[in-house]
């Protein structure tokens, strides 16, 4: 059974301050339900799109952000580059 993003509910006098709390539990790796996790993307993406209010909107993108965060490798990412800084008088010549 998964749950949907109608099952969370948010109260839209502390959906700001929800909001604030989950991206920070994200962020800090904070033990989520993971039926719950499952289906906060979407309801961040309802949120994102449909909210009147643009701190929502705003607090719902940022959670979107974490997420994809914790999705990233840690460490970042790594790239090797090979420099050749010899001398082409051939380049110059052209």
């Amino acid at each position: 059974m998964t749950t949907t993003a109608e099952e969370i509910t948010i109260d839209p006098r502390t959906t700001n301050r929800d909001l604030r709390m989950l991206q920070t539990a994200i962020k800090n790796g904070w033990e989520i339900n993971p039926r719950a996790l499952q289906a906060i993307p979407d309801q961040m993406i309802k949120l994102a799109l449909t909210s009147e209010d643009h701190r929502v909107r705003v607090n719902a993108a940022r959670v979107l952000v974490a997420m994809a965060g914790q999705n990233r490798p840690a460490g970042g990412t790594q790239v090797n580059v090979q420099v050749n800084n010899q001398f082409d008088e051939d380049f110059y010549s052209r």
